[in-house]
């Protein structure tokens, strides 16, 4: 592999298919389905905005919609170790994407119309790709 970038697709391909997957299970057309999705978020973001801005901002967008949803916030599930900066910036500037595509869904009218506090997380695509022009610049090892 020849870079960074290239090996991070490669190396977290399976797991990310089975992020997609379990995601998909969550019917976002019904209220508990949106519900369980937000749940899911925030137990994952919890953990994680003891480390990123980012993290603690998506975190709040969570509690907006558990707030209009009139729905308290579950328990998160704390990290126990350091998360490496770079692999936190990948995982969450590629969640916003993800997230950006799954609000085009939601504004056509095909989920639940309560709130999209989360589901709005603004995307920045020039932050994406000058990342990833960072990790394609790094070794694949090292």
């Amino acid at each position: 592999m020849s870079n960074l970038r290239t090996r991070l697709r490669a190396d977290t391909r399976i797991a990310h298919d089975r992020v997609d997957a379990a995601f998909g299970r969550f019917n976002m057309e019904q209220p508990a389905g949106y519900l369980g999705f937000l749940t899911a978020q925030y137990r994952a973001l919890s953990g994680l905005a003891t480390f990123s801005c980012d993290a603690q901002d998506m975190l709040l967008r969570v509690d907006r919609d558990f707030d209009v949803l009139r729905t308290s916030c579950p328990s998160g599930l704390p990290f126990s170790r350091r998360v490496d900066p770079v692999a936190l910036e990948y995982i969450l500037l590629g969640s916003r994407l993800g997230l950006a595509s799954m609000f085009r869904t939601f504004q056509s009218g095909r989920s639940v119309g309560a709130t999209a506090e989360f589901l709005s997380t603004p995307v920045d695509p020039l932050r994406w790709r000058s990342f990833c022009t960072e990790l394609a610049a790094l070794p694949a090892t090292g």
